[in-house]
């Protein structure tokens, strides 16, 4: 289990590769911004999902009470920020579990600026969006479980084009597009 103490910027030039079976657990507030590359790609066999989750989230990671209190502190919506790839920016999500991220009104806990990323084979949980999708991009989203966002699941640009497919949605509360 590693700690995001603060926030993260791959810059241009740069790259960052998450290997699987990795849980990150960032600070309240802490975000992730892409102007590199961001490669998070997990594996198919067991417990190699990569995870980002609240500080508080007992569920995932070794250590899992990482906060130090037991199950005393329960993880919520907005207990870390999101991954913001801006445009120029490269990478991909795939076999990802998302949790307890953005509670922001215009941003989803995956957002893509100008930039096309793939994300498939994920879980994104427990924000107030699971995707924003912004500009005249045509990123690829498949097979994902979108769950527990006080919004919609995926906010959008108009000018966007994206490619779904084998996409979930489960107790969200407005079940569109945002």
């Amino acid at each position: 289990t590693y700690v995001l103490i603060g926030g993260l910027t791959i810059n241009a030039g740069a790259s960052l590769t998450v290997n699987p079976g990795v849980v990150i657990k960032p600070t309240p507030g802490a975000a992730i911004g892409v102007y590199g590359n961001l490669t998070m790609n997990g594996t198919a066999a067991s417990g190699d999902t990569i995870t980002i989750t609240s500080i508080n989230d007992d569920n995932f990671g070794f250590p899992n009470a990482t906060n130090n209190n037991g199950s005393i502190t329960a993880p919520q919506r907005g207990d870390w920020g999101y991954i913001n790839f801006v445009a120029g920016s490269t990478g991909s999500l795939s076999r990802c579990r998302l949790k307890f991220g953005s509670t922001g009104a215009t941003n989803g806990v995956v957002n893509m600026t100008g930039v096309a990323i793939p994300v498939n084979n994920s879980l994104i949980s427990d924000a107030t969006h699971g995707i924003g999708i912004f500009g005249a991009i045509t990123p690829v989203i498949s097979n994902v479980q979108i769950n527990n966002c006080n919004s919609t699941p995926i906010l959008m640009s108009v000018a966007a084009n994206p490619t779904f497919s084998g996409i979930n949605f489960l107790a969200n509360s407005i079940t569109a597009l945002g």
